[in-house]
């Protein structure tokens, strides 16, 4: 039978445990504000309308949701043609390392190195990543119609994942919808 703590180190991790439930408590339950957060679901809609915007969707006659309605954006809204490229080896790491030095310098040995492929033609280098992911902006003529812009996008993409030093390319169906609220 247990008639209590035996060391001091049985005292000390009961206390511990405490105070960490009572940390938990703290901040499960209160905002920073000090305010306490009510559960019952009465703010739900305006706790929930500034991070999720409320989006207009058409509905195909499936039933389905249309590629344009998701992918349209505001009226108005043109999203940018953006592929997603990453070179292997040392072309990529030598154009990253560049562009985080000078990207005007970075752009013109892209444009350089594009100028003997056709594949890369009416792409301009838009940033690389830390990783060595290039984003390429389409800059030539382009359809209106999302769907066609996006089938265009995917063209382009399957034609530089044919040339050599392309670990992969892909179209980045997201471009132009960052928030600037972070």
């Amino acid at each position: 039978m247990n008639d209590g703590p035996k060391t001091g180190l049985d005292a000390v991790l009961a206390l511990v445990a405490v105070v960490g439930y009572a940390a938990f408590v703290a901040i499960a339950f209160v905002n920073p504000r000090g305010e306490a957060q009510s559960f019952s679901g009465a703010n739900t809609a305006e706790a929930t309308s500034a991070v999720i915007p409320a989006i207009d969707v058409e509905l195909e006659p499936s039933g389905r949701v249309g590629i344009e309605s998701v992918v349209a954006g505001p009226p108005g809204f043109t999203p940018p043609m953006e592929i997603l490229v990453k070179f292997e080896g040392d072309r990529g790491e030598r154009l990253r390392d560049l562009f985080l030095d000078d990207p005007v310098r970075a752009k013109a040995a892209f444009d350089e190195f594009a100028a003997g492929r056709a594949a890369f033609k009416d792409l301009e280098l838009k940033l690389l990543s830390f990783g060595g992911e290039a984003t390429l902006e389409y800059i030539g003529a382009a359809p209106d119609a999302i769907a066609a812009r996006i089938a265009m996008q995917r063209e382009i993409a399957r034609a530089l994942r044919d040339i050599e030093g392309v670990t992969y390319a892909e179209p980045n169906l997201i471009a132009g919808m960052e928030s600037d609220s972070d």
